[in-house]
């Protein structure tokens, strides 16, 4: 089951992804947005200027899974949603 967007689990993903991820992959001009946690699958939506590269950057997606394992230890994929 998908648990809700106002999850603190959630929030706790948003501010790695934000205080974290972006910083170290320069993303200025683009957002990761968690939108949900279903098991160990992190979703999210990439805003900004990213958001039509979701194939482009598998790579990224790979390094920020490598991250949030790290230092979230539940989260273990990203999947990107619409």
């Amino acid at each position: 089951m998908t648990t809700p967007p106002d999850d603190s689990h959630i929030r706790r993903i948003q501010v790695l992804c934000d205080e974290v991820v972006a910083p170290l992959f320069d993303l200025e001009t683009s957002r990761l947005r968690v939108v949900a946690i279903d098991g160990p699958v992190a979703q999210v939506r990439l805003e900004g200027a990213c958001a039509g590269c979701a194939n482009s950057n598998r790579l990224l997606f790979a390094e920020i899974e490598a991250l949030l394992k790290y230092h979230q230890d539940s989260v273990e994929y990203l999947e990107v949603v619409p």
